[in-house]
Order: structure tokens, then sequence, then C-alpha cells
């Protein structure tokens, strides 16, 4: 946890020593468009645009993973108890085991209770 803080402290010192490093007034044009602004925010707004795009053309793959996870989960419960049914099913029937080391064959009986 403390990583995390230390982590977080060191990158945004560093986003202020980039702003203030990068304090040239720019003007950004994109068709009819005019935007006038610091570059380093301009910079950190463009960057920011980027990761968002970058999560919206993501989001189908994490919904469809998280889906495809709960189904599993859901199949796994499902698998365990049918484990234990088996389970409780193999002690209340006993066996008798018959090997014939000849032919290398094994048979099985249900002996009944």
């Amino acid at each position: 946890m403390f990583i995390f803080l230390v982590l977080g402290a060191l990158i945004g010192a560093l986003s202020v020593v980039f702003f203030l490093q990068n304090t040239v007034p720019v003007t950004v044009m994109f068709m009819s468009w005019q935007i006038e602004g610091l570059l380093g925010i301009i910079l950190a707004l463009a960057f920011a645009g980027g990761v968002m795009m970058t999560a919206l053309f993501s989001l189908p793959n994490i919904i469809s993973d998280w889906i495809v996870s709960a189904q599993l989960r859901r199949r796994i419960k499902q698998l365990e108890s049918d484990l234990d049914e088996a389970k409780k099913r193999e002690e209340g029937a006993k066996f008798d085991v018959h090997t014939n080391l000849d032919d290398n064959q094994t048979e099985i009986h249900k002996v009944s209770n």
C-alpha cells in the first residue's frame, strides 16, 4: 500500500514539473475549432483523451471476459456439487475387485449392502 502512495506522489511531482516546464501558449486548430492554452495542459488533455478512447474501445472485451468468467464460476460450483454427490454415493457402495493378472483385466462388482 505504501508503494502505491510513493508512486502516486512521484507521478504527481513529475506532472507538476512537466506543467511548469511547458508554459508556452499554443493554439490548436482542428477543422473549424480553435483552442488556445498552455502546451502542458493541451498535451495532458490529449493524453487523457487517448486513455479514455482506449478504455472505451476495450470495454466490449472487458464485459465479454467478465461474462465468461461468471459462467465458468457457475460451472465450477456445479462440478464441485456433482463431485460431492458422487463421493457420497461412493461411500455408500462397496465394491469387490477381481484382477486377472494373465489378461491384465480388472473386474469391479458392486456388493449389495
